[in-house]
């Protein structure tokens, strides 16, 4: 596991972004996590978890401009 990776995802774990996989049903969500804690980097991610993760970072910084006096681990 990539700790760095691990913090990224972390971070976003309560976006709508990763939020959505629940959603769509838990083993899309646990295979997310799965994928996160098996790469080597982010590079190594297939693309379907590489996208849920830069559209969690979009709405992460979205929310940080909107509401800046929130803690930086919360979305």
């Amino acid at each position: 596991m990539d700790p760095q990776l691990s913090r990224r995802v972390g971070r976003l774990m309560t976006t709508d972004a990763v939020r959505a996989l629940l959603m769509e049903s838990v083993d899309r969500h646990l295979a997310f996590v799965d994928e996160v804690s098996r790469a080597e980097s982010f590079d190594t991610l297939p693309a379907w978890v590489q996208g849920v993760i830069l559209e969690g970072e979009l709405e992460f910084v979205a929310y940080r401009k909107r509401d800046p006096t929130r803690p930086a681990g919360e979305p």
